[in-house]
């Protein structure tokens, strides 16, 4: 769909993901100020797609030309960065690209606009609670958000976008909160931060006591203080001495912010994929995207000595084939996997379909639906619809011992069930 000179006139909608209602008319005969117009948006399109190309890493299909700015794959793009907000900093350095598109350029630079406020909000918030735990002795970490994808090269998923998540040593809870709340961080359950610190003294975590302390600041939730990285306690990846020693600076926060370094984000990604049964299928875009950044030695030797992160690369794979080859998984767990990722798609597919996990892991927007149809293939990019909040399990992708049929069967069932 698209305009050529010469051509019969025809209608072309506005692009949904620009929310513009708008239909533009594309007229025949000599290219007007309108076809001049499409023109220059294109042209800013391709400019656009080399600014993501830098930060997610997508793939130049084809150039852009003003017969196929309605299908081009990559503008999409520009609005699902803004609503991560995970470009919001580099893009702002470039008002221009959201000048001239017909009929886009206020909702554009609106969208744009408020995206920047609160990424650099969130920025600006981690900085501050990082620096001020610095000053008193503490280490922390910043787990996920705008801070590591600043590091990270932008991992596109909406996990982190709209908290803080820091990671403590368990032995510095109580110390942690009491320092937060002097500046105006109050925890949301006092008796949380107790049985943590009582259990920390006693040398144990139970796995009943919760992996998260929530703060609290004017109303709302801005902090999730975390003192283990994972839900389940028997296996952990890495333990917090380890990846403080590995951790990498944070820019604008003055050497006072930490983050993971690429590798152990990825075998944290891949531990909540293969581990925890309430996590869900955000965590694949990262691993795609975190395992292509360490590059092919360090993938192969993680697939070897972490059975976790091997069978997380072998569902990724269904994003990217190329991660397969460094997998030591048989074909078996191949196959199983695959079916079930194209359940989980399928299921997706119904805005009422089952959640198979406990309800705050469903993804979250309708932006983290649409990077699917930015980076997954079109046989699978078109299972999944932009507008519908559906809740998939990463347990039924990637159970360290894959779910037996009859029982993918009976999950399938329930879902229909309750469709009707």
């Amino acid at each position: 769909m698209g305009w050529t000179s010469g051509s019969p006139g025809r209608e072309l909608p506005g692009d949904s993901c620009l929310r513009v209602g708008k239909t533009l008319r594309v007229p025949t005969g000599t290219p007007s100020k309108s076809a001049l117009t499409i023109e220059l948006a294109a042209q800013q399109s391709a400019r656009i797609a080399e600014l993501l190309r830098d930060g997610f890493n997508l793939p130049a299909r084809r150039a852009s030309t003003s017969a196929d700015i309605r299908d081009d794959d990559r503008l999409p793009a520009l609005l699902l960065a803004i609503d991560l907000h995970r470009v919001a900093s580099p893009l702002a350095q470039h008002p221009e690209l959201f000048e001239s598109a017909p009929g886009t350029s206020r909702g554009i630079r609106g969208m744009h606009l408020a995206a920047s406020r609160d990424a650099l909000g969130l920025v600006a918030q981690t900085s501050s609670a990082c620096a001020h735990l610095s000053r008193a002795g503490i280490r922390s970490l910043v787990m996920k958000g705008v801070g590591m994808a600043a590091v990270q090269g932008r991992t596109p998923s909406a996990r982190g976008s709209g908290d803080l998540d820091l990671w403590v040593h368990v032995d510095d809870v109580i110390q942690t909160v009491e320092h937060l709340a002097t500046i105006g961080y109050q925890p949301e359950d006092p008796a949380a931060v107790e049985l943590v610190g009582s259990a920390s003294r006693r040398g144990r975590i139970y796995r009943w006591i919760t992996p998260e302390i929530t703060l609290l600041h004017n109303e709302l939730k801005p902090i999730d203080l975390h003192f283990r990285l994972l839900r389940s306690t028997t296996h952990v990846p890495i333990t917090f001495d380890e990846a403080w020693e590995s951790s990498v600076l944070i820019p604008g926060t003055d050497g006072h912010g930490r983050t993971l370094c690429a590798e152990h984000a990825l075998r944290h990604a891949a531990a909540h994929a293969t581990k925890d049964c309430w996590d869900t299928l955000r965590h694949v875009v990262d691993i795609v995207h975190l395992a292509r950044m360490i590059g092919d030695d360090a993938l192969g030797r993680l697939c070897v000595s972490d059975p976790s992160v091997d069978l997380a690369v072998v569902v990724a794979s269904n994003l990217d084939p190329g991660l397969t080859r460094h997998t030591t998984s048989s074909r078996r767990t191949h196959r199983r996997a695959r079916v079930a990722w194209k359940m989980c798609l399928s299921l997706s597919k119904r805005p009422q379909s089952i959640a198979l996990q406990t309800g705050w892991a469903n993804i979250r927007s309708r932006s983290e639906v649409m990077v699917w149809q930015v980076r997954t293939a079109p046989d699978l990019g078109t299972a999944l619809h932009p507008l519908i909040e559906a809740p998939v399990s990463m347990r039924a992708l990637t159970d360290p011992a894959p779910l037996p049929l009859g029982i993918m069967r009976d999950i399938l069932n329930r879902a229909k069930e309750t469709r009707r």
